[in-house]
């Protein structure tokens, strides 16, 4: 509600998709279920991202952020 209210749209996309001048926030999970749950900002914490939790890394959803026409 936020992005639209304030002239964004999103899309969910595949992680590998992403390219340079793209803006996304990215869901992260580790090991723990209940625990382990991050949101990342690609680019800033693109040297983080995959590693995030260590070798327990996945990426759950990734959605891309522009702004509206």
């Amino acid at each position: 509600a936020y992005l639209k209210r304030n002239g964004f749209k999103y899309e969910k996309i595949k992680y590998e998709d992403l390219t340079d001048g793209d803006f996304a926030i990215v869901l992260l999970k580790g090991y723990d279920d209940i625990y382990e749950w991050h949101w990342a900002s690609w680019p800033s914490d693109v040297a983080s991202i995959l590693t995030f939790f260590g070798e327990y890394t996945k990426i759950v959803t990734t959605y891309k952020i522009t702004k509206a026409k």
